[in-house]
């Protein structure tokens, strides 16, 4: 156990970003709030017609037969108001009629119109394959029922990017298990159309037990589950100390942070590194990193000029680190 005590940073200590933590993730969904609604939470059971123009230059999505309350609601919620001209997906939209041949998917892209009586009017900007010979696709011949998502946010509506887990938190590469928490950053590799860096607002867990980190910036819907994706966990810090991003497996602790000696913040699954950086945005607040134990573990209070930095397998001297982000100063003792 090391003892030792700190001073607060000067103000011309620069604030910068860090990598912290790099891993790759297999069952990542990039999608939006209402997509999640209708596709996860709430799956759409009725099956429509979908009727289209001669020209295929518009369409027609049939749900005026419909009986289920449930399922008209959600199709309001999602497209009542909705901009024209706003894109949503069709997904689960395959066809068949035995012996026909007219096999089809009519997943894909497609551009709003209208939404009047219950019938979606729309453009169809590209779909996953068509039969020419067919203008009117009947609601017997889909092998599931096609379900709906937005693609843009639309103007006018509460739309949130959100990233999803599907393994969930079981995992060692899970969000929890990274350690993220809102203000972070994460730079996203490997995927086709979400390879950019998001701010995190929040993450939680849904029923199902997948993770849902919900993001600021805007995304394209898309699925990478099975694919390789990394994540590059990015902090802010404090300082000029030169942190190194954890790869694989790494010890992990709680990260307590303490003001007046009162505990006032703490965070799970945290690396010594991640610790240092977090604290050092505290203006140099006390803090406890203990190896392989939570929040619960540590302590409520602590002695103002005394903290703890207890680790089996430190990799860096923690003074050394900081020393280096400006915590220590003349006249400041240190003692171990």
């Amino acid at each position: 156990m090391y003892r030792y005590q700190i001073s607060t940073p000067t103000p011309s200590d620069a604030i910068s970003e860090v990598s912290t933590r790099i891993g790759i993730f297999l069952g990542l969904d990039f999608t939006t709030n209402l997509t999640l609604e209708l596709n996860s939470n709430k799956y759409l059971s009725t099956i429509p017609s979908f009727s289209f123009s001669s020209d295929f230059n518009k369409v027609l999505i049939d749900y005026s037969n419909s009986q289920n309350s449930t399922d008209i609601s959600l199709l309001k919620g999602l497209f009542d108001g909705l901009t024209a001209g706003t894109t949503f997906t069709v997904s689960e939209a395959s066809y068949s009629i035995d012996g026909a041949g007219s096999e089809a998917n009519l997943g894909g892209t497609y551009q709003f119109l209208s939404f009047v009586g219950n019938v979606i009017v729309a453009v169809p900007v590209s779909m996953t394959s068509f039969n020419q010979r067919l203008l009117r696709y009947e609601p017997d011949y889909f092998v599931n029922p096609p379900q709906f998502g937005l693609s843009l946010s639309p103007q006018g509506r509460d739309v949130d990017y959100v990233i999803v887990n599907a393994l969930g938190t079981d995992k060692v590469n899970s969000f929890a298990k990274f350690g993220i928490y809102s203000g972070d950053k994460v730079k996203i590799t490997g995927t086709r159309f979400n390879n950019k860096t998001f701010t995190v607002k929040n993450i939680t867990i849904n029923k199902d037990g997948s993770e849902h980190m919900m993001v600021e910036e805007g995304l394209t819907l898309e699925s990478s589950f099975g694919n390789r994706v990394g994540i590059e966990l990015i902090q802010t810090k404090k300082g000029t100390a030169n942190i190194i991003a954890a790869t694989g497996p790494t010890s992990l602790g709680g990260c307590g942070v303490y003001v007046r000696g009162v505990k006032i913040a703490c965070y799970e699954n945290q690396t010594q590194n991640q610790c240092i950086a977090r604290t050092s945005m505290q203006d140099g607040s006390p803090f406890v990193w203990r190896q392989t134990t939570g929040c619960s573990s540590l302590p409520p209070t602590i002695t103002i000029t005394t903290n703890t930095f207890s680790a089996a397998a430190a990799t860096t001297n923690p003074l050394a680190s900081l020393a280096s982000l400006g915590y220590f100063g003349p006249g400041n003792s240190v003692s171990l």
